[in-house]
């Protein structure tokens, strides 16, 4: 969502949207932050599908409200793609958020619109051809290859399957080791105590195992880690341990692991991180990873079975503050079973447009030290 640019003629400005935003939008409201002169920010919303006056004016006016909770916003330039044709541009939404913008102190700048026959000025603007535009950035964001879950052999699946039992019945799960993580000595025919899933509920130390998910691993057959990443989206409490630590790290997971699952106490800013509310932001890369690692595990699985799985992917996505990957998972997760905790939280803030605290900040803020000691 932040990424400082300049653009001196609005072809320069256009080009650099998408990349603020992380893809090529399509049906959708850009709303570019500025500072000044500068922008370093974006929000991305689907196209309004209301024609009703009463409506349309409801929606930009919480949609300007979000915006205005980007640090140190003062300006703003709307951008709308379409694939109708540039004379069938939306005025009334861009007159909208220019009322909008006015009562709540925000300077709009200029407005335009990228339709299906041309881009240009709104309103009344000449009509300029897309190719001026050129083509993508290379490090854009496809968004179909986000979504897109590979094909696996059904006898891929069905050991999957296995090892996924194993992780749910099992003391010691599929047993050995795995990347280190010890799960049972060699020669030992079983482990005493519940199974895999319920150890680490009551407080195991799986925190070297999820770390384990996070490594590229090569294509074949997929690593027994994989499977216990399905295994863990199961339970509601082992997911939200296992997303913070993916998105904040080892040394935050064990916090969450002792206090969550060993002690059963509250942990405020365990609580805060989870729900995208005051805290440092987390790890682009991390959470990269850990979609790579889930996307790789919902390919083994039924339809049937993602929904666990989806609903993590979609808290991930929403992290990053990409909210339209998001959404997509959530009706992924809905759609393949009963829906998840998890998957019900999050369309909620979806569907009113709430994206993580951190995602609206151009400074990180307090460590996670910092945090800690500020609440202990």
């Amino acid at each position: 969502m932040t990424e400082i640019v300049k653009a001196n003629r609005p072809v320069d400005f256009l080009r650099l949207v998408p990349r603020l935003v992380g893809f090529r939008p399509t049906e959708s409201l850009v709303l570019v932050a500025f500072t000044g002169t500068r922008t370093h920010a974006a929000m991305r919303f689907d196209l309004p599908g209301t024609d009703d006056p009463l409506e349309l004016d409801a929606v930009v006016r919480h949609l300007v409200g979000l915006l205005c909770r980007v640090e140190r916003v003062d300006g703003l330039v709307p951008v709308v793609y379409t694939s109708a044709r540039f004379a069938a541009a939306p005025v009334l939404l861009v007159d909208l958020v220019a009322r909008h913008a006015h009562r709540a102190g925000l300077l709009m700048k200029d407005a335009f619109c990228v339709a299906g026959d041309g881009w240009g000025r709104l309103p009344g603007g000449r009509r300029h051809p897309l190719a001026e535009l050129g083509p993508d950035h290379p490090d854009l964001l496809d968004p179909a290859d986000e979504l897109r879950i590979a094909d696996v052999a059904p006898e891929a699946r069905a050991r999957f399957a296995a090892t996924l039992a194993a992780w749910r019945t099992r003391s010691a799960g599929p047993g050995g080791s795995i990347h280190g993580f010890v799960l049972a000595e060699p020669g030992a025919a079983f482990r005493r105590g519940g199974s895999f899933l319920e150890r680490a509920a009551e407080g195991l130390d799986t925190g070297p195992l999820i770390e384990a998910m996070l490594t590229a691993h090569e294509d074949g057959e997929p690593c027994p880690c994989l499977s216990a990443l399905a295994a863990f989206a199961e339970s509601p409490d082992l997911a939200e341990h296992l997303l913070l630590q993916i998105a904040w790290g080892p040394g935050f997971g064990d916090r969450v692991r002792r206090s969550w699952l060993e002690r059963g106490e509250d942990d405020p800013l365990a609580d805060a991180a989870l729900d995208g509310g005051e805290i440092e932001r987390p790890s682009v890369l991390r959470i990269e990873a850990g979609l790579n690692a889930v996307r790789a595990a919902l390919a083994h699985l039924e339809p049937g079975a993602r929904a666990p799985l989806a609903a993590c992917a979609a808290w991930l996505e929403w992290a990053l503050g990409r909210g339209s990957l998001a959404s997509a998972f959530v009706d992924l997760a809905l759609a393949a079973g009963a829906a998840p905790p998890l998957a019900l939280a999050l369309a909620v803030k979806l569907r009113r447009g709430e994206l993580p605290e951190w995602a609206f900040r151009e400074e990180p803020g307090l460590s996670l030290e910092q945090q800690v000691r500020r609440i202990a």
